[in-house]
């Protein structure tokens, strides 16, 4: 048997809605990311009325890939942090835009200035941090997700 990309779709319409709508997130898997994850991504999508998933907070005997597939099919928005090209942001950044999600691009301030990104920056805004005012970076966020798309309904 074979699903086919109708049944897909009404997969997506008949799966359960969470009661905070989710925020993937793409970025590094490297542990000195953990500052950025809690006190500036995390913080600043719950700030804007997201849950935020990170593809590696849950144990899993797949390929990471695949659950950074599941992720971003549930989600309703993407942000893809592109400091040390990391190929799961990446990734999960093409993603998004074929499925059609509202993505978000962050990137670490120098690297972003330093114009050390392979991805053109003309054609997208890019939302920086430094590792010292990430609760800056978290306001900033959360301005940026809310500018862009408002609050999800339902949430405060």
């Amino acid at each position: 048997y074979r699903l086919t990309p109708a049944g897909w779709a009404a997969l997506d319409t008949a799966s359960v809605q969470p009661a905070q709508p989710l925020a993937a997130v793409s970025l590094t898997l490297d542990k000195d990311a953990d500052a950025l994850w809690t006190q500036g991504l995390s913080a600043g999508l719950q700030t804007a009325g997201y849950a935020a998933v990170r593809i590696d907070s849950r144990e899993h005997a797949n390929k990471i890939t695949d659950e950074q597939i599941v992720d971003l099919r549930r989600a309703s928005i993407v942000v893809a942090d592109l400091t040390g090209q990391s190929p799961l942001a990446f990734f999960g950044a093409g993603l998004a835009v074929g499925l059609g999600k509202p993505l978000f691009w962050t990137c670490e301030e120098g690297e972003a200035r330093d114009k050390k990104l392979f991805v053109d920056t003309r054609q997208v805004v890019v939302t920086p941090w430094t590792r010292d005012k990430l609760d800056d970076f978290a306001r900033r966020l959360a301005q940026r997700v809310e500018a862009v798309l408002g609050r999800p309904q339902g949430i405060g």
